[in-house]
C-alpha cells in the first residue's frame, strides 16, 4: 500500500512540475474572436445548463418513484 502512495505522489509530484513549466514558457496567441466564438460559447453553456436540468429532473424522478414502490400499500385480499 505504501508503495502506491510513493507511486502516486511522484507521479503526482512531476505533473505539477511539468504544469508550472508550461504555464510560465506560454506566449500571447494574439487571436482574434468574432462575435460568432461568442455566440458559440453562449450556446455551450447554456446546452450544458439545459442538460444538467434534465439529468436532474430524471434522477429526482427515479428517486421519487423508487421511495413511492417502498412505501406503497399492500392490498390486502379478502375473499
Amino acid at each position: 500500500m505504501l508503495y502506491i502512495i510513493k507511486f502516486v505522489m511522484k507521479k503526482l509530484n512531476s505533473l505539477i512540475i511539468s504544469f508550472f513549466i508550461l504555464s510560465v514558457s506560454i506566449n500571447p496567441a494574439y487571436a482574434y474572436l468574432d462575435p460568432g466564438n461568442a455566440s458559440l460559447i453562449i450556446q455551450t453553456i447554456l446546452a450544458f445548463i439545459a442538460g444538467a436540468v434534465v439529468t436532474m429532473k430524471m434522477w429526482y424522478y427515479q428517486v421519487i418513484n423508487f421511495f413511492k414502490k417502498l412505501f406503497k400499500k399492500k392490498e390486502k385480499i379478502d375473499k
